[in-house]
């Protein structure tokens, strides 16, 4: 029998509990369920702060910055975008310019 291994932090003043081995997020009570992929992702923009396009590539995809890891990444990025609006987790990704993503709640929405 394996463990569920738990951890919780804390994302604008929202508490945030992340359940790792089923790749599931719940925010306010409205669990998410994601690809490794999309939690991989997730588990970065949490950090709340800008993060490259370059910085998830090599982490996520293990490789360099090119329009195909480039494409793949706007692709998994639509889908974490779609899960979020649906569960009406009242989080958006935003475009950094030409840098990245940051996540946000969305009354910070600009």
């Amino acid at each position: 029998m394996s463990m569920v291994h738990n951890s919780v932090c804390t994302f604008h003043n929202l508490t945030v509990h992340l359940l790792h081995e089923v790749r599931v997020i719940i925010f306010n009570g409205r669990q998410i369920r994601f690809t490794p992929i999309e939690y991989h992702l997730m588990r970065y923009l949490l950090t709340e702060r800008p993060v490259s396009d370059k910085e998830l590539v090599e982490d996520i995809f293990h490789s360099e910055l090119d329009m195909w890891n480039r494409e793949a990444l706007n692709k998994h990025i639509g889908n974490v975008r779609r899960k979020l609006k649906k569960s009406g987790s009242h989080l958006s990704i935003l475009r950094v310019a030409t840098f990245g993503y940051i996540l946000v709640p969305n009354d910070e929405r600009h």
